[in-house]
């Protein structure tokens, strides 16, 4: 029998393990879902009561008749049921044929029964006084051959599990079934209990027809249910836990000792919750069991329930003891030691699933170890490797920096593979001979030279760098170099075509509104040692939002305002230099003298006395605080602390993206929002609704420079590309022609207007493990991440959506994003299932058998697409034979997965 009795029987089921699922799929004779579970010639494959009757066949409880059959529909006699009932409670054994037994002449009954009746008289089964009385009553029929109702059935059968305290109890309460008027008073509290323990229930959904007659078929599921309520331990059936699955043969764990079994093309496979046969490959390790067999086969296997006999313990390996087979692993929550007993089968493994020699296993390795719980003496099943001390010099790029944690996540140049380092304070970061700061220094995108002992970074040095920051005063600029005043020297840098100028409180700032010798300045420069960012340090442009003009000087240009309220005046002066924007278009100071006029609304942006921005305002932006549709008066918190509070008239135009239509009875507090003012600048004239949706890329239409995007509802959006502020999913900004069509996106909307569009991160992989606010994801690449649901997650499998992790299971093939509402979202695919015809090369497809009527069944490939073969092994796609059945997972139109079945 090939079942795997050394390591190997457990290498085939390392993927499995790893799920706690067993993975190894069965040979085409064993495929138990497509044969009949019995021998009987007249219980076909799928029959509706197939299960039961092969678990009461093969525990000897029902017998077939000569001619092979079963004949399910038969109906059952009252002395037959009595037979059933007595080797259902395992009592049959005690009947004593060589007894002369007589019962009352009225009360007939074969002479073979005539033992087991009386044992059914001696064990309470049957009552003499009702029986008899039934008999005499019923002089027409036999009392033995009298086909059994439902009712009596019912009652017999509550006897037999020993509940009849219970039907006592229920005898008064009103049956459900609607046919309750039909049903005998003494048989009332039997039907009630036999319903409330889930052992029967009615021809329909509300009736229960008492006096029908019970068939076989029928018989044999009431029993076979109430088998979990009166277990009884039959020849050749074991419970146990299921420890190995083979191609042709499983290991139960009973009794103290593991049982093998082989199995056959008739072996019934079932679950306890399904009524249907499974396959092979759906029995799950570790899991209960019960196993009826002969003859080393086995007959029934049935998975008895949903939880592995296993516990995880996370600890840190302190020393290994191979002469005692002892793994002393340090485990934080206890705070000491613990004894890890191991034997021969065990398997070692990375945090992405490859499989590791027990060599690999060295002090201070971080683990997570995965034991049974069903032995006396348990054993380590599995052992994860999270992380080993790490010693190495190597050269990588910066993928990510965490300031706080001090940490740094790095792709090696010399494998690819990324790694986490920590990087302790006061470690020596340099560049071109230079001492930097420290991790602050580093820029995403960096490639560096570093050092590693015993998990800690010791040394780091940038060879070559994104960005790197200088400070100085501000001297001068010509618009293509900027001169600083760095100390007592005078440095100068050239300019990037694009440069970003910051200055707290001056949205929109340009190098033109920097201030000669006061302004103290941050320049970003890239790798080419050019100015990408200038960041005022010292200034911070003050705002006052809503001023109303009072008088305006155009010889002197001071300008006098009073705020929103009509208090506080101020005066301003006004210069070349001053910044104007009227709604939207850049003035020059000149053209807007005469638009000062007294009682106009303007934005000033002031550093001291000196108006560095003026805005006409047209619009106001901000966060909804009330709307009072009674006086007509909608306060928003402005964007700065700001609070203003503005009449309109109604009814008022509402504008929201994603809505045919909207008004003032659809906005919440806070909202963001745009308010735009009529043309006398005292009251809002419409609003525009600040939100973001999610799309993907369509097309891109590099002549017109637009794009389609389109929505999960169907919904298409169309974008000119100089009017969006685009970002990639780090916030970095992005030219449009970069995105690639089927890229999802965030898209910022002002009104139904298309303002910005931030790029997505999407991952695929397989889901390693869940919890309730986690969970674990192996990526194509091999890395594994968990992931915090946070709160709002979303789970969509087969086209539900469910706010439980617990939709998910180990093995899941899934995609991960998050949502416009930064809430993660996990959808599952559940792959197409079809049979591998060949591979083209020149094309990158694969090509799968098809009907006549499919038109799909080229499926592109690259070299990214993963082979997972039977086992989880990783193949490639040369191990795929024409007619193989493979599960197919795509995503945008590219296979991520290929699974062999």
């Amino acid at each position: 029998m090939n079942l795997y009795t050394s390591k190997s029987k457990w290498a085939a089921s390392a993927l499995a393990l790893s799920l706690l699922t067993a993975g190894i799929a069965p040979s085409a004779t064993l495929a138990a879902a497509l044969q009949p579970a019995t021998s009987f010639t007249d219980v076909k494959a799928g029959f509706w009561a197939e299960k039961h009757i092969a678990k009461l066949a093969y525990q000897g409880i029902l017998t077939g008749y000569d001619n092979g059959q079963f004949l399910p529909q038969r109906s059952v006699s009252q002395q037959e049921a009595v037979l059933i009932a007595l080797r259902f409670a395992g009592l049959d054994d005690e009947v004593k044929q060589s007894e002369a037994i007589v019962f009352p002449k009225d009360f007939v009954v074969g002479t073979f029964y005539k033992s087991y009746i009386m044992l059914a008289f001696d064990k309470g089964l049957l009552d003499r006084s009702e029986e008899f009385a039934l008999a005499q009553k019923d002089k027409g029929n036999e009392w033995g051959s009298k086909p059994a109702s439902r009712e009596w059935v019912t009652k017999l059968m509550v006897k037999a599990i020993g509940e009849e305290d219970l039907a006592l109890d229920l005898q008064n309460e009103a049956s459900a079934f609607t046919d309750r008027d039909k049903i005998d008073k003494e048989y009332l509290g039997y039907i009630n209990a036999a319903s409330q323990l889930g052992l029967i229930k009615g021809v329909t959904v509300d009736q229960f027809d008492p006096k029908a007659n019970v068939n076989r078929a029928s018989l044999a599921t009431l029993f076979s249910r109430s088998q979990a309520l009166y277990p009884v331990q039959y020849e050749g059936e074991i419970d146990g836990v299921l420890t190995a699955v083979g191609e042709d043969g499983i290991i139960v764990y009973a009794g103290g000792e593991e049982r093998s079994y082989e199995l056959t093309d008739r072996t019934a496979v079932y679950r306890y919750n399904s009524e249907q046969p499974v396959q092979l490959e759906d029995l799950e390790l570790y899991h209960d069991v019960t196993v009826i067999g002969q003859a080393g086969q086995a007959l029934y296997i049935e998975l008895m329930g949903d939880e592995p006999h296993v516990k995880k313990i996370t600890g840190t390996i302190d020393r290994i003891i191979p002469s005692s087979k002892i793994i002393k692993l340090w485990n934080e929550e206890e705070n000491n030691t613990v004894d890890i007993a191991y034997d021969d089968q065990l398997i070692v493994k990375d945090s992405a699933g490859k499989e590791l020699e027990f060599s690999d296993l060295t002090r201070d390795s971080e683990v997570v170890v995965t034991q049974d719980t069903f032995r006396k003496s348990p054993l380590a099943l599995s052992i994860t490797v999270q992380s080993s001390p790490i010693n190495k010099s190597d050269e990588g790029t910066i993928e990510s920096i965490n300031v706080l944690a001090g940490t740094i996540k790095v792709k090696d140049s010399s494998d690819g593979t990324s790694s986490e380092l920590t990087v302790p304070t006061g470690v020596i970061v340099t560049w071109q001979g230079e001492v930097l700061s420290g991790l602050a220094d580093l820029r995403v995108g960096d490639r560096i030279s570093y050092e590693v002992k015993n998990n800690s970074v010791t040394r780091i040095n940038v060879l070559q760098t994104s960005e790197k920051t200088v400070q100085g005063q501000f001297y001068s600029t010509d618009g293509k170099i900027i001169s600083y005043q760095n100390g007592t020297k005078l440095e100068t840098k050239f300019l990037a075509f694009s440069v970003d100028v910051k200055i707290d409180g001056f949205s929109g700032a340009t190098i033109n509104d920097l201030i000669r010798e006061t302004d103290q300045i941050q320049l970003t420069l890239d790798a080419n040692d050019k100015v990408t960012k200038i960041e005022v340090l010292n200034r911070k442009v003050e705002t006052l939002v809503g001023a109303q003009v009072q008088n305006f000087d155009p010889v002197t240009n001071l300008l006098t305002v009073v705020d929103s309220t009509g208090t506080s005046p101020e005066s301003f002066y006004l210069d070349a230099k001053t910044k104007v924007d009227y709604n939207g278009t850049s003035m020059t100071l000149e053209a807007v003298k005469g638009l000062l006029v007294k009682n106009g609304k303007i934005t000033v942006g002031f550093t001291g006395k000196k108006v560095v921005l003026l805005q006409f305002v047209f619009k106001y932006s901000g966060s909804l605080l009330s709307l009072n549709t009674t006086n007509n008066i909608i306060t928003l918190q402005l964007d700065g602390s700001s609070v203003i509070s503005l009449p309109y008239n109604s009814p008022l135009g509402v504008e929201a993206a994603g809505q045919a239509s909207s008004t003032l009875n659809d906005l919440r507090a806070g909202d963001k929002l745009t308010v735009l003012l009529n043309s006398t600048q005292d009251k809002v004239a419409a609003i525009q609704v600040h939100r973001t949706l999610q799309y993907q890329v369509a097309s891109i239409d590099l002549v017109a420079k637009k794009l389609k995007l389109t929505g999960s509802d169907g919904s298409v959006v169309e974008a000119a590309a100089s009017s969006l502020d685009i970002l990639d999913e780090n916030g970095v900004k992005l030219p449009y022609t970069e995105l690639a069509p089927g890229t999802t996106v965030n898209v910022g909307f002002i009104g139904k207007l298309p303002v910005s569009l931030r790029s997505v991160a999407v991952s695929y992989g397989i889901v390693q493990s869940v919890s309730s606010n986690s969970v674990a994801i192996t990526d194509y690449s091999g890395t594994t991440t968990t992931v915090a649901l946070g709160a709002g997650f979303q789970i969509i499998k087969n086209g539900t959506t469910s706010s439980s992790s617990a939709a998910l299971k180990a093995g899941d093939r899934v995609e991960l994003r998050r949502n416009e509402k930064d809430a993660v979202v996990i959808a599952v695919n559940s792959g197409l299932t079809k049979k591998f015809w060949k591979y083209d090369a020149a094309a990158g497809q694969v090509l799968v058998r098809r009907l006549l009527t499919e038109t799909d069944y080229k499926y592109n490939v690259d070299a990214s697409t993963q082979i997972t073969l039977e086992g989880g092994t990783t193949g490639s796609l040369s191990d795929l034979k024409d007619g193989d059945a493979i599960i197919l997972y795509v995503y945008k139109n590219k296979v991520t997965e290929i699974r062999k079945q």
